[in-house]
């Protein structure tokens, strides 16, 4: 799943880290749910992509990415204005 991440194969590290995230769920590395939220957007799946960050903020609390994320959630709305 990595290898399709960094190498912007998107649609395929999606599946991929869902599958992780599925299985794994309660023992996962938060820098994948990173990656998987960074994926689900990169394809607009922001809805998804929102969840998995809650989860990933949940579980790093002081992550500077998840607080940035808390911070800016409505980011959409001021790029369609």
């Amino acid at each position: 799943m990595d290898s399709y991440y960094f190498n912007a194969q998107l649609d395929k590290a999606v599946l991929w880290y869902a599958k992780l995230t599925r299985t794994y769920e309660a023992e996962i590395n938060p820098e994948y749910l990173f990656r998987y939220s960074q994926t689900l957007k990169s394809i607009e799946r922001y809805e998804e992509a929102d969840e998995v960050m809650e989860l990933f903020n949940t579980i790093t609390g002081n992550d500077h990415r998840a607080e940035y994320f808390m911070n800016t959630r409505d980011y959409l709305k001021f790029i369609e204005m």
